[in-house]
């Protein structure tokens, strides 16, 4: 039998059975009950057996002529039936995800009912493969020789002797009876001496045991230690005791046999049974066509050594007419064609143009798999997150997205405009820049290889600092805790954002940044005065010292007048304002202003205001009546919602005596 990884076989094709050390040892274990159930009557009688096998292991020459020296035949007729009556009592049950080789796998012993799982493969249950359709699929080891008409099953017979014939053939060219007589002979892989490697393999669910040595043993010369363990779970019930014991199969021909029977009757996907191939069991499918796979006994070579033997073209190598010959003399005795449909066409003995699996994606098996569309998931900043910007700065979007296959796209949509996102493994992110103030809409979709497509859409708000209405705004809970950054509180008549999680009070705790006052501050040729603990943006306005700065970046904490980080834009002395002494205080706002703005002024007597409103260019845009005053806080409102966007210059007129700012009147 051939391993996964398809090593070559050396088998010498001598004249006399040479010994080793297993093999001094080697007898038949004898077995006192001949098989009751397992081959049909008539199908295999001990005379054709002999006749199938008369240089078999044991047999000796005695002065020129060769004899079957009963002691030490080891491949006897009875041993083989008992091995097919022992196996015909197990059926297994096997439950694959479609698509791959991960399996759970229970032996029913037919007998008592008993049901036990020899092999639960790690990957099985794994995220990637859980979701995957499960292919259930039973083997009955009855049906061994079992299915079928009779001249079928002596096909199948023909083709498993001929191959188990092959790996153990001790013929050659001109050999007594003929090469192909010399079927059986062998017990162990020709060559293998002591120091030789025993075909150990790392393998976490078939380990290797120490010192063991799982060379080819019996007639399919089973190998590898993962082979081993696999035929133990079958024949025992429990992989360990071939793994520990491997020489047993050497020792015990009805176990030898066995191991065999086994190869032959279990499929391992891709790759159907070699009893299915030969009983109409399997039919190629439009990819197996492709490959030239066809049933018939070259497909058997195929399962069997097709990574050494098959898929060369040319001419069939020889080993396969060396199996080819043992399956023509063997349907010759039974007088059977050689062909599945009955005739002697040789055209499907053969492999050499056939390709093995070696190859074989075993994602091309169709599947009823669910398709589970990708996660997304983590995605920042969080739903409903406020943005405030004095200029507009770029915003990261991002989110974790997985899949249980591949994902293939992903896309971030933002107030309508189809953005693809940037990976970096299972990261996803889009690098956005506004230029509006208002509501920003995301909508994240992904989509997998399977064509599963999923989606989550949020919703942020992105204002302007100096354009936040106190009263719209909650104010601060001390029993609240604020996980999500950037959210907005009011706290002793100002507002605060977070910029990150916190239960702290605003204005001590320092994840609490001041973003402005609920009192009207007084403006400054149309600004407002630096404020030592606010964070400000590049670009941002202040007044300070009779003079304003511009911030070149984010800054907080630093003098306008002495900071590197500040730019001076002008200067804007307050001389008019201090020599009003009438005049309390007085406060124009909000700059920019969309349609209203307001004028709060402070008077210590009743005096009549005029408010004139000029654009850059000294023309009058705007005139309000004359307003009578009151002592204390007067409150006015301007309706400039008929002004374009632009600067503009107020004039308040009190008892000839004015007072001149600007402003900035936009559409937002």
């Amino acid at each position: 039998m051939r391993s996964k990884t398809q090593t070559i076989r050396i088998l010498l094709l001598l004249l006399f059975v040479i010994p080793n050390v297993e093999l001094i040892a080697q007898k038949s274990v004898e077995k006192t009950t001949i098989a009751t159930i397992g081959i049909p009557a008539g199908i295999l009688t001990k005379a054709q057996y002999n006749s199938f096998f008369p240089y078999r292991n044991g047999v000796k020459d005695v002065n020129g002529s060769w004899v079957l020296d009963t002691k030490d035949d080891f491949y006897t007729y009875e041993s083989f039936l008992q091995a097919v009556s022992n196996l015909a009592n197990i059926k297994t049950e096997s439950k694959r995800r479609c698509g791959t080789n991960a399996m759970v796998l229970t032996r029913i012993d037919k007998t008592t009912g008993s049901r036990l799982e020899v092999r639960h493969d790690p990957d099985f249950d794994t995220d990637f493969n859980k979701n995957k359709e499960i292919k259930i699929e039973t083997v009955d080891y009855a049906n061994f020789l079992n299915v079928g008409s009779p001249e079928m099953i002596k096909r199948e017979l023909a083709a498993f002797f001929a191959n188990i014939s092959h790996e153990t053939t001790g013929g050659w060219p001109t050999a007594p009876g003929g090469q192909h007589a010399w079927g059986l002979h062998f017990v162990y892989e020709g060559g293998i001496v002591a120091g030789m490697p025993g075909y150990e393999q790392a393998d976490a669910q078939y380990p290797p045991v120490s010192g063991k040595r799982y060379s080819g043993r019996g007639p399919i010369q089973i190998s590898w230690n993962y082979n081993y363990g696999q035929a133990s779970e079958i024949i025992y019930g429990n992989k360990n005791i071939l793994l520990n014991n491997p020489e047993k199969v050497g020792l015990d021909a009805v176990l030898a046999f066995e191991t065999a029977i086994w190869f032959w009757m279990a499929p391992q996907y891709p790759k159907p049974s070699c009893h299915d191939i030969m009983t109409g069991g399997w039919l190629p499918n439009d990819y197996d066509l492709s490959k030239k796979r066809y049933p018939g006994l070259g497909m058997t070579v195929n399962i069997v050594n097709g990574g050494l033997e098959c898929g060369n073209g040319g001419t069939e190598k020889a080993q396969v007419l060396d199996r080819i010959g043992f399956y023509k003399r063997f349907a010759g005795i039974y007088a059977i064609g050689l062909d599945m449909s009955g005739s002697n066409d040789e055209s499907k003995c053969g492999c050499k143009d056939m390709i093995d699996y070696r190859a074989d994606n075993l994602s091309l098996e169709s599947c009823n798999n669910p398709v589970i569309p990708p996660v997304i998931s983590e995605i920042a900043p969080v739903n409903g997150t406020s943005f405030l910007q004095n200029s507009f700065a770029p915003i990261t979007f991002s989110a974790t997205i997985t899949d249980d296959y591949t994902v293939s796209s992903v896309f971030f949509t933002i107030n309508g405009i189809k953005y693809t996102a940037v990976k970096n493994s299972n990261k996803y992110s889009y690098v956005w820049t506004p230029s509006s103030y208002g509501t920003i809409s995301l909508l994240i979709t992904a989509t997998d290889n399977q064509n599963g497509n999923s989606s989550v859409t949020n919703s942020y708000s992105l204002s302007k600092e100096n354009n936040l209405n106190c009263a719209t705004i909650v104010p601060w809970n001390a029993t609240q805790i604020y996980s999500v950054a950037n959210t907005l509180v009011v706290y002793g008549n100002k507002i605060y954002k977070n910029a990150w999680y916190t239960n702290g009070t605003p204005g001590v705790d320092t994840a609490w940044v001041l973003i402005q006052s609920c009192v009207a501050e007084p403006l400054y040729c149309g600004y407002k005065s630096w404020l030592n603990s606010k964070v400000y943006y590049a670009n941002d306005v202040v007044y300070y010292g009779n003079n304003l700065y511009k911030a070149k970046w984010y800054i907080t904490n630093e003098i306008p007048s002495t900071s590197a980080a500040w730019q001076f834009e002008s200067s804007c002395p307050q001389t008019v304002l201090n020599n009003q002494k009438e005049i309390v205080n007085y406060n124009f706002y909000p700059s920019p202003v969309v349609n209203i703005a307001y004028l709060d002024i402070y008077l210590e007597e009743i005096q009549p205001l005029q408010i004139t409103v000029f654009d850059l260019f000294g023309k009058k845009v705007l005139t309000a009546n004359q307003i009578n005053s009151n002592i204390g806080k007067n409150s006015i409102a301007l309706d400039l919602s008929k002004l374009a966007p632009d600067v503009y210059v107020y004039e308040l007129l009190l008892k000839n005596k004015k007072i001149i700012g600007k402003f900035l009147k936009t559409h937002y």
